[in-house]
């Protein structure tokens, strides 16, 4: 006989369609390859427990259960795109915390932090799956872009972190200056290569003709060693597709009397963080 508490178990709170329709995923990735009207519940307790842990935190191991507790639906979040895990999250919040939410932003003028509040349903209509794939047309060759998954993302992120750190490191380091700036350009020729490998992560392949080319190392070693307006058009088609939905940036109004100026801001969808607190830091924009 089932306990009568079996009747107040969570209830998915609001239903959601993803921007992609399941464009790039199977049953693998979705159960049922149901895209649309997926049931989201809020976090449970063991959800809010795992938001403690640092370490799965910054491998994304976190983010990826939560999902999974909340979008059932969801078999393998590592394999969701871009615009898709960035309305996941929001929906996420929203059945977790409710629609509106406080962001802390930092006035420009005179540092001044002011907490506004925004609604997320409003941030998740903006987000309409914008373009899918993208292909550049090269003299005879068209390249085939698509967007990074979950998995790719938060890869090319911690590599990012990790030399960010490595050239703070060295600066505190006991040594001669000249010795520093050798270190110090290593590590940026190695940030140079990530930021390279980030990008043909987006070629998905090459085709000329009947001729398709999907081997990701041919690709690379192709790319590299061409002219670098190859590379350059490639980056251009690669912006194109990967179009910011937050761009409707935020007016936010400064809290101090002194000051009272207006300045920009956006949400900022941090994978690694963006259910740790109710309240986001958001990030300012300078024009």
């Amino acid at each position: 006989m089932s306990s009568f508490l079996e009747q107040h178990k969570r209830q998915p709170k609001i239903f959601i369609d993803l921007p992609s329709k399941g464009h790039f995923y199977d049953e693998s990735v979705i159960q049922d390859q149901q895209y649309t009207q997926l049931p989201v519940f809020g976090m449970n307790t063991m959800d809010e427990i795992m938001l403690k842990t640092p370490d799965a935190l910054f491998s994304g191991e976190s983010t990826a259960k939560i999902i999974q507790s909340c979008i059932p639906l969801i078999k393998d979040p590592w394999r969701i795109i871009g615009f898709d895990l960035d309305y996941i999250l929001l929906a996420i919040r929203m059945a977790t915390y409710g629609n509106t939410m406080p962001i802390t932003t930092t006035c420009p003028k005179c540092d001044e932090e002011t907490t506004s509040d925004i609604q997320l349903q409003k941030m998740m209509d903006k987000i309409d799956g914008g373009k899918l794939v993208n292909q550049v047309q090269i003299k005879e060759l068209t390249f085939h872009l698509r967007p990074l998954t979950y998995k790719e993302t938060t890869h090319f992120s911690q590599q990012h972190f990790t030399l960010q750190k490595q050239i703070a490191q060295v600066e505190n380091l006991n040594i001669e200056e000249s010795e520093k700036a050798i270190k110090r350009q290593e590590i940026l020729d190695t940030l140079s290569q990530v930021n390279i490998d980030l990008s043909i992560a987006h070629i998905s392949n090459i085709t000329k003709g009947e001729d398709n080319e999907t081997d990701v190392n041919a690709i690379k070693s192709f790319v590299i060693d061409n002219d670098a307006e190859i590379f350059g058009q490639v980056r251009n088609g690669i912006e194109e597709m990967n179009v910011d939905w937050n761009n409707d940036i935020l007016d936010i109004t400064c809290a101090s009397e002194d000051c009272d100026s207006v300045y920009k801001s956006k949400l900022n969808v941090d994978y690694s963080s963006f259910f740790g607190t109710r309240s986001l830091r958001s990030r300012n924009l300078n024009f």
